[in-house]
């Protein structure tokens, strides 16, 4: 999504919206974690540090797609 440059290209308003509908499931993922997530993961999400958080989820063979 935010590197497709071909959509950035042709449709710059649509990648926008494309891109808050993904931070909206983002936020409303995170606002359903557990009291007992793990410290680390929790600082990634509140971050936005997406990629560590991934990487972090996918070390500990865990599955990263929502429920």
């Amino acid at each position: 999504m935010i590197g497709d440059k071909e959509l950035r290209a042709t449709d710059p308003a649509g990648q926008l919206e494309q891109l808050q509908q993904a931070s909206e499931r983002l936020a409303a993922l995170q606002a359903q974690l557990p009291p007992d997530t793990h410290p680390q993961l929790r600082h990634f999400l509140e971050r936005c540090s997406y990629d560590k958080a991934l990487a972090w989820i996918e070390e500990r063979g865990l599955d990263p797609s929502p429920a």
